[in-house]
């Protein structure tokens, strides 16, 4: 596995040179570098899939926090507002989080990878997901 510096991201990569994760140096997580499954889910099935991730050579992922996602998004950036050096062919859509709203335990938080901006839904509908863990453990 190599590493690739990409401003506050390391891409590491396979042996064929294919991104495998992204580390943030400024939060020190590690991120899949493209939705999980390459395809949406149901706010329960993002929570799975992500638990269930054998991905680099670990499998402590889970689908990340409000908080953890946001910190990927680059206002300065849109459609995606996400660093498409780290992130490439990164989709601009809504992307699951772990954490439910305080008023219905039947909707979720989202982050919009299109412009920026947060939103919550109920957890029967789809989005994508990406998978995050503690970088170097």
């Amino acid at each position: 596995m190599s590493n690739q510096q990409q401003s506050r991201f390391t891409q590491t990569r396979d042996a064929a040179g294919a991104v495998l994760t992204v580390i943030d140096s400024s939060t020190g997580l590690e991120w899949t570098p493209a939705p999980v499954g390459g395809k949406r889910h149901t706010h329960q099935q993002a929570l799975d899939a992500c638990a269930a991730l054998d991905h680099a050579g670990h499998t402590d992922w889970a689908l990340p926090t409000r908080q953890q996602q946001l910190s990927l998004v680059d206002l300065s950036r849109h459609n995606p507002a996400i660093d498409t050096d780290a992130f490439p062919d990164f989709p601009s859509s809504w992307f699951w989080t772990s954490d439910l709203t305080a008023w219905s335990s039947a909707s979720a938080w989202l982050v919009f990878f299109g412009g920026g901006g947060v939103g919550y839904d109920h957890r029967y509908l789809s989005g994508f997901a990406l998978a995050v863990r503690r970088a170097g453990q």
